[in-house]
């Protein structure tokens, strides 16, 4: 299993959300020896500029200043995406935000269908359920299949998150051993109808191109789509 991990934290290693995800990681049965796990410290990540050439072209001119070229290079070759984010003020933090909008056309192109997702947080009382409701919504919309979210709160009993870490790894564990028996979600599949009533009307675009190219337009539901894209494997 290839797993890229991106925390955005600026704390580094003494990140609370960075610890409950490695021990995640490392308790999931199936992981290899490709994890790439990054806080947004150790990273260059330019904002984006809302210029919105990702959506009219998808290249960012950003791409060739920082290291989002290579850490989309490496989110396209993983099969277990993990996004977390410490809560500040009931939202994600401003360096997640920032991971975020940098793929943002990723929104339209469902380019990581059929790979995994979880989404963590860490707060220290409240408002995990904002955020992991967020990242639920984005890695869905880049066509992610969210098995879980792992939630941290400094009121928990550390025995309890050890055992929602194991049970959350025995799921991840599950789902990357029966890959076709996954299915998408509601919000997966009214986003795809979505996309595909509209490209189908204006049929131009890189957007239009793009679905042409790699087969959406050929199935008018997300599940149709992810069922096809996980039997080519």
């Amino acid at each position: 299993m290839n797993i890229f991990c991106f925390i955005g934290s600026m704390q580094g290693k003494n990140s609370t959300t960075l610890k409950y995800t490695k021990q995640l990681i490392d308790s999931l049965p199936s992981r290899g020896n490709n994890v790439d796990v990054f806080t947004a410290e150790s990273l260059n990540i330019l904002p984006c500029m809302g210029c919105n050439s990702c959506f009219a072209t998808g290249i960012c001119p950003q791409d060739n200043k920082d290291d989002m070229k290579m850490i989309k290079e490496k989110i396209k070759k993983c099969d277990l995406l993990i996004i977390g984010s410490p809560v500040y003020i009931h939202q994600i933090s401003g360096s997640t935000k920032v991971f975020i909008d940098r793929l943002a056309h990723w929104s339209h192109l469902f380019p990581l269908t059929g790979k995994l997702a979880v989404v963590c947080t860490s707060t220290s009382t409240s408002g995990e359920e904002y955020v992991t409701s967020y990242l639920k919504k984005v890695v869905s919309a880049f066509g992610c299949i969210c098995i879980d979210s792992l939630v941290i709160n400094d009121l928990m009993l550390e025995e309890d998150i050890n055992r929602n870490i194991m049970q959350l790894a025995e799921k991840v564990d599950k789902a990357y051993k029966n890959p076709k028996s996954l299915r998408g979600n509601v919000f997966q599949n009214g986003l795809y109808s979505s996309m595909y009533n509209q490209l189908s009307k204006h049929r131009q675009g890189y957007e239009y191109n793009y679905w042409l190219k790699n087969g959406l337009l050929d199935f008018y539901t997300f599940d149709s789509f992810l069922t096809y894209t996980l039997n080519k494997v």
